[in-house]
C-alpha cells in the first residue's frame, strides 16, 4: 500500500512537471542599460518616496493635486476596475472550496408514469374504481461537491486572477500619475499665463508714458510727429497682446477646474503669478529603479505573471480532474400510505480527457501566444520608459541652459534700451534706437517668460518619469 501511494505521488509530479513552465520573475527576462546617458554609473536617487508635485515648492499645486485625485470622475472610474478586479480574483478562490446547498422539493404525479392518453388493462397503480393513484413525493438533502484540485489548475487560475488584480490597481495608479502631472502642467501653464499677462500689462504702461514723454516734446519742438507715431504704434501692437493672455489664462483655469472635479472655475484658489525657482537637478537613479518605481511597468510586470500562470492552467486541463459529493437528507413518498425515511450518498468521480475535438489544446496554444504577446509588449514598455527619462533629462538640461542665454539677453537688451533712451534725451541719438532696443526688450522679456515655463515642464515630464515609491500611495490621497 505504501508502495502504491508513492508511485501515484510519483506519477503526479511528473505530469505536473511536463508543464515546461518555470515560475520565475518577469522582471529577470528585461535587459536595460545600466546608466541614463550622461549620468556617471550606480547614480543615486533623489528622496524616491516624495511626491513630485512636492519637490516642486509649491503648496497650492500639492492642494490641486490632492483635490485632484480624490474628486476626478476618471480616477474614480479606475477605483471601480480595481473593485471588478478583486471581485473577480475573489470568483476564482470559489473554485478552490468545497461547495454545499441545500435542496428541497415537492412532486405530485400519477403513479402510472407510462404515458399520457394510454390506457393499458389492467394498468398498474389503477384504484379499484378505476381512478389514477396520485404520487406525492417531498425531500429535503443537503448537497456538497468538491473538486480536489490535484493538478493545482484552480490555484493557478486563482493565481492569475490575483495577477490581474494587482495590473488594474497599477493602472489606477498610472492613470492617477498622469493626472497629477496633467494638473501640474496645466497649473504652470495657468501661472505662465498670468505672468506673461502681467509683463504686457507693464509694458503697455511703459509704453503709454513714453507716449506721453514724446507728446510732451512734439509740443515744445523737441520730438517729431514721426516719434509721436512710431511710439504709437509701438503702444498699440504691445496692447494687441493682451487678450491673447487674458484667453490664455481664462481657458487654462477652465482646464484645470475640470481635471480637479471642480464645477467653475470659482472654485479655484487665486493662482499666483509669479513661477516657482526649481531646486538642484534632481538625482535620476538608473534604468533598473524604473521597473519597480513606475506603475505602469508594474502593470506590465503583473500581466505577463498572470499571462504565465494561465498558460499553466491550461497545460493542466489536459490532465484528469478528480471530485467527490455527497448528500444527506429526508424524502418522504405517499400513494395510498405513507413512506418516508432518511438518504445519504457520497460519490467520487474521475475524469479524464481523452478527445475535446482540439479544443484544450487550441486553448493552450492562445494562452501561450498570449503570454508572448505581453512579454513583448512589457520588454517595449520598458524601452520606452528609459526613452522618456532620456529624453526628458536631454530636454531639461538643455533648456535650463537657454533659459540661463535668455535672462544674459534680457538683461543686456535692458542695458542698451535705458543707454538709448538716455542718448535720446540728450539729443546725441533719434527715436529709431529708442524703438529698436524697446522693442528688442520688451520681446525679450516675454522669451524668459517662456523659457523658465518650458524649464518647469520640462522638469515635471523628467520627475513624473522617473517615478518613486509614493507612486503606490497614489490612490489613497484625499482633497482637505
Amino acid at each position: 500500500m505504501r508502495n502504491a501511494s508513492k508511485v501515484a505521488m510519483a506519477f503526479w509530479l511528473v505530469l505536473l512537471s511536463l508543464t515546461g513552465l518555470k515560475s520565475g520573475n518577469a522582471n529577470d527576462d528585461i535587459e536595460l542599460p545600466e546608466r541614463f546617458t550622461n549620468t556617471p554609473a550606480g547614480s543615486p536617487l533623489d528622496n524616491n518616496n516624495t511626491p513630485f508635485w512636492h519637490r516642486l515648492g509649491d503648496p497650492m499645486l500639492a492642494d490641486l493635486i490632492r483635490t485632484g485625485l480624490a474628486g476626478n470622475f476618471d480616477i474614480a472610474s479606475a477605483r471601480h476596475r480595481i473593485a471588478q478586479a478583486e471581485a473577480a480574483a475573489r470568483q476564482q478562490k470559489a473554485a478552490l472550496l468545497p461547495s454545499v446547498s441545500v435542496e428541497a422539493a415537492y412532486n405530485i404525479s400519477p403513479y402510472n408514469a407510462v404515458g399520457t392518453g394510454l390506457e393499458i388493462d389492467p394498468i398498474p397503480g389503477m384504484t379499484p374504481d378505476g381512478d389514477t393513484q396520485i404520487r406525492h413525493a417531498v425531500s429535503a438533502l443537503l448537497k456538497a461537491s468538491y473538486l480536489l484540485d490535484i493538478t493545482g489548475r484552480n490555484y493557478v487560475e486563482r493565481q492569475a486572477a490575483l495577477q490581474d488584480a494587482a495590473a488594474a490597481k497599477a493602472d489606477a495608479e498610472t492613470a492617477a500619475l498622469n493626472l497629477a502631472a496633467l494638473i501640474a502642467l496645466t497649473y504652470f501653464d495657468v501661472v505662465a499665463a498670468k505672468m506673461r499677462r502681467t509683463v504686457i500689462e507693464e509694458q503697455i504702461e511703459t509704453n503709454a508714458a513714453l507716449l506721453e514723454l514724446m507728446e510732451a516734446r512734439l509740443d515744445t519742438g523737441s520730438a517729431n510727429a514721426l516719434d509721436v507715431l512710431q511710439q504709437r504704434q509701438q503702444l498699440a501692437a504691445t496692447t494687441s497682446q493682451l487678450p491673447l493672455a487674458k484667453s490664455a489664462v481664462e481657458t487654462g483655469q477652465n482646464q484645470l477646474a475640470l481635471l480637479i472635479g471642480a464645477t467653475s472655475v470659482d472654485d479655484l484658489p487665486q493662482i499666483p503669478r509669479i513661477l516657482p525657482d526649481l531646486s538642484a537637478d534632481p538625482a535620476v537613479g538608473t534604468p533598473g529603479h524604473l521597473i519597480d518605481a513606475r506603475p505602469d511597468l508594474r502593470a506590465q510586470s503583473a500581466r505577463v505573471a498572470a499571462a504565465e500562470q494561465r498558460k499553466k492552467g491550461a497545460f493542466r486541463t489536459l490532465l484528469p480532474s478528480l471530485g467527490l459529493t455527497g448528500q444527506v437528507g429526508y424524502q418522504m413518498n405517499y400513494i395510498d400510505q405513507l413512506d418516508d425515511g432518511e438518504i445519504w450518498g457520497v460519490g467520487l468521480l474521475l475524469s479524464i480527457p481523452i478527445f475535446e475535438g482540439g479544443r484544450n489544446r487550441a486553448v493552450l496554444q492562445q494562452v501561450s501566444a498570449a503570454q508572448s504577446a505581453v512579454e513583448n509588449t512589457y520588454r517595449q514598455a520598458a524601452l520606452s520608459a528609459v526613452e522618456q527619462v532620456q529624453s526628458a533629462l536631454v530636454r531639461f538640461g538643455e533648456q535650463h541652459r537657454f533659459y540661463k542665454a535668455v535672462r544674459s539677453q534680457r538683461d543686456a537688451a535692458q542695458t542698451a534700451f535705458t543707454e538709448a533712451k538716455e542718448r535720446y534725451m540728450v539729443g546725441l541719438s533719434d527715436y529709431l534706437n529708442v524703438l529698436v532696443t524697446l522693442g528688442t526688450y520688451q520681446q525679450v522679456q516675454l522669451s524668459v517668460v517662456q523659457a523658465r515655463r518650458d524649464l518647469i515642464i520640462h522638469r515635471v515630464h523628467l520627475l513624473a518619469a522617473l517615478g518613486g515609491g509614493w507612486t503606490r500611495h497614489l490612490l489613497a490621497q484625499k482633497a482637505r
